[in-house]
Order: structure tokens, then C-alpha cells, then sequence
């Protein structure tokens, strides 16, 4: 697998690495990462860090509550997420400074992405998330269109 987690820490072999580095170098760093498994240490892997914030989330569009937290910390539990068009600007990766969890790929990127058959990665358009994951998800199966 290309891609081994979906969390806000992404994981990356070293292919998709180099795809990544050569596709956006200035949004992007990478950090050596020690994948240990039960059968021993899976080698070649690496953390990626997506450098770049950008506000893009347009709430006038998005269903959400907003949840306050302790000493002005707050959250945001959204139903439905819109993003403002072209907020990536000349991001190709980005996350959102609103909803920091998100790792935002502009969709020429992601198109990249899909072309070069990387295998673990779970490419989905906002307003596409808030529905039940099929098997396709999950197996590196087509994206939303």
C-alpha cells in the first residue's frame, strides 16, 4: 500500500513520496517513519506534513454545530461541508485552518493522484463525505465524481 493511514498524520511509501515531493515541493515535508507490524518493521515508509493552512470552508453552505469547549476552545460538528471555489489557491495540498483534521487536495492533484494508481488513498469531495463509506472506499476503488 501507498497510503497507510486516514488520519491527520498520513503515512506514505516511498513512491508515493517522490510522486508527492515532484508534484507539490512546497506544500509538502517528509519525515522518515519507523512502521513496526507483528512480523517485524515494514521499511520505506514516511510521514507526511502538509505545510500550507488555507480558510476555505464556506459556512453559509455547510450544516454544523459549533461546540463549545473548556477556556474558549471550540469544535465543529459538521453534517454537510461546502468549501469556497478556489480557495486552494496555488496550493496543490493544504489543510483547512478551520478544521485542521482535513487534508485538502486540489483536484488537478488529485487527478494526479488517481492517474499514477496509488493504492490506500481515499480521495473524496466535501460534499461527498457526510454519506455511509462503501467497499470502493476503502479498496482504492474510483473517487466520487
Amino acid at each position: 500500500r501507498d497510503y497507510l493511514t486516514a488520519s491527520s498524520a498520513p503515512i506514505v511509501s516511498e513512491r508515493l513520496k517522490e510522486f508527492i515531493e515532484e508534484l507539490a515541493p512546497n506544500d509538502v515535508e517528509f519525515f522518515k517513519a519507523k512502521v513496526i507490524c507483528t512480523d517485524g518493521e515494514l521499511p520505506g515508509y514516511y510521514l507526511l506534513n502538509v505545510t500550507h493552512e488555507i480558510r476555505g470552508i464556506d459556512f453559509e453552505k455547510s450544516i454544523y454545530e459549533r461546540v463549545d469547549m473548556v477556556k474558549g476552545a471550540f469544535r465543529y460538528n459538521f453534517e454537510y461541508m461546502a468549501y469556497k471555489p478556489n480557495s486552494m489557491k496555488d496550493h496543490l495540498f493544504a489543510r483547512d485552518a478551520d478544521y485542521h483534521g482535513n487534508l485538502l487536495v486540489r483536484e488537478d492533484a488529485a487527478k494526479a493522484l488517481i492517474d499514477g494508481k496509488f493504492k490506500g488513498i481515499y480521495l473524496v469531495r466535501p460534499e461527498n463525505f457526510y454519506r455511509p463509506i462503501t467497499i470502493n472506499d476503502l479498496t482504492g476503488g474510483e473517487p466520487d465524481e
